[in-house]
């Protein structure tokens, strides 16, 4: 057997040995803020109106690892996060009279998630290695499983832009009447996701120990050192761009 020049240029960008039986130290930096904010207003216009107001904002920004540790090509494990919620609800309350009430509410919601992954080297790209491939048109983006090893990137690690909007109102009306009580309205709710998925889109290799009656050598880390990929999976990109009422 033959070390593949792929993988040997590949191994080269691994974290160093500290001694002789190969140990080697790696991990993901963290360096995440989180954020919130809350909003609330009560007003009495009346004795027979109210008005109310509620808010709440939180964000969550998460550096992508590799940019921690940029010599480390094993700080790809996880994703940058860029990611903010905002919430608003509106309220009206008025009493027509002992009998009869009507309730007014209108709200919206906005979701915006971004996760990246992380930029390699280029030189740790499918043009940098010598593989004569560009998976979607994305560079300096490689995905690559050696199973029980190491992991560089991921396709949990892939790129992911998810926008959700909802929002609508809904009216109320109770009315008493003797021993009876009636209540009627009408709602209305908005939906709209505009989201777009990277996941497989820079295409995985996995190395997972073929037996040697398929060609392999029975050990993950062996069959990568001699090229000898298990799995290769790719996929368009995958978008969802919905909308719907209620």
């Amino acid at each position: 057997p033959s070390v593949d020049p792929t993988a040997l240029k590949l191994s080269s960008y691994l974290p160093a040995s500290t001694n002789a039986c190969g140990l080697a130290y790696t991990g993901l930096p963290v360096h995440e803020d989180l954020g919130q904010a809350i909003g609330r207003m009560d007003y009495q216009i009346s004795d027979k109106q109210s008005f109310f107001a509620r808010y709440i904002n939180n964000t969550d920004q998460k550096a992508d690892p590799h940019t921690l540790a940029p010599n480390d090509i094993l700080a790809t494990g996880s994703v940058g996060i860029d990611d903010m919620f905002n919430s608003l609800v509106l309220g009206d309350t008025y009493i027509v009279n002992a009998n009869l009430v009507n309730s007014f509410r209108v709200f919206g919601n906005r979701v915006g998630a971004n996760h990246f992954p992380s930029i390699i080297p280029s030189a740790v790209s499918y043009q940098g290695l010598g593989i004569n491939a560009r998976p979607s048109g994305i560079d300096n983006y490689f995905n690559l499983i050696v199973s029980g090893a190491f992991t560089i990137d991921g396709a949990n690690q892939a790129i992911t832009q998810d926008h959700e909007d909802n929002f609508g109102f809904n009216n109320d009306v109770t009315w008493i009447h003797g021993a009876h009580q009636v209540a009627f309205g009408v709602s209305y709710f908005r939906g709209i996701v505009i989201e777009n998925s990277y996941a497989y889109a820079a295409g995985q290799f996995t190395f997972g120990g073929l037996p040697t009656a398929q060609g392999g050598t029975g050990n993950a880390l062996a069959d990568f050192l001699e090229g000898k990929a298990a799995i290769f999976k790719e996929s368009p990109p995958n978008p969802n761009y919905s909308r719907q009422n209620f």
